[in-house]
């Protein structure tokens, strides 16, 4: 059985050697280094994670999300996905400055999937050091319709903090993405009941009048009704 001692020098190991990567992806950045940024991001992934970025980037999100915390313990679970979403974000900016938009947007989006994860688990802790800015990923993404497994994830973290219109927002492009999928209407109207359930307060502070709330119901119970 591992012991609290070794798991807690896992968790110290992560921290350390994603603060000195993060230092040196930022000293080599701002010296025009790109390509070696981007190497000591590889390098420490494969190191830390047992897999390189051509890896991660075969993988889907939520498959991601499994392969590096499967069987772990909570506290390194967290650490874990602390360490590849800072560093994927990182990555991101980095391909970024190549021109390589593709895997920047594989980066920033699985960063973001990773980033939720730990929002939506950690009701009462404190955003862990290094941990990327949601609302910085969702920015690097805006002009993107996100898939449906991070798209989802995003819904619930909005609605969680009280960004109601955030959360319907999300929910309306992708179900404009995909009309016919039944599975976002029911999301929907799920969320519009959830929604329906609050003060009025509530939904004046988070930008979502109830008016609002009982419109985008009918619309989704409307579409459910025509499919």
């Amino acid at each position: 059985m591992l012991t609290q001692d070794w798991l807690m020098r896992q968790i110290t190991m992560l921290a350390q050697v994603l603060a000195q990567v993060l230092a040196q992806v930022l000293g080599l950045t701002k010296a025009g280094q790109h390509v070696q940024a981007l190497a000591a991001i590889n390098e420490a992934v494969q190191r830390m994670l047992g897999l390189d970025l051509d890896a991660v980037g075969k993988l889907s999100a939520s498959g991601l999300l499994t392969t590096i915390t499967l069987g772990e313990s909570a506290d390194v679970s967290r650490a874990r996905r602390v360490f590849l979403a800072a560093l994927l974000k990182e990555a991101g900016e980095i391909h970024k400055a190549l021109g390589h938009e593709e895997a920047r947007y594989d980066c920033n989006l699985k960063s973001l999937y990773l980033a939720l994860d730990l929002a939506l688990g950690d009701d009462a802790a404190e955003w862990p050091d290094h941990a990327p800015d949601i609302e910085a990923l969702t920015g690097a993404l805006a002009a993107y319709i996100l898939p449906a497994e991070t798209g989802a994830k995003l819904v619930q973290y909005y609605e969680r903090t009280g960004a109601y219109a955030k959360a319907e927002d999300v929910l309306f492009d992708m179900i404009d993405a995909n009309p016919d999928d039944p599975d976002l209407i029911a999301m929907g109207v799920a969320f519009y009941g959830r929604l329906l359930r609050l003060s009025d307060a509530a939904l004046e502070a988070g930008n979502l009048p109830r008016a609002e709330v009982e419109a985008g119901l009918a619309e989704l119970q409307a579409s459910g009704e025509d499919a």
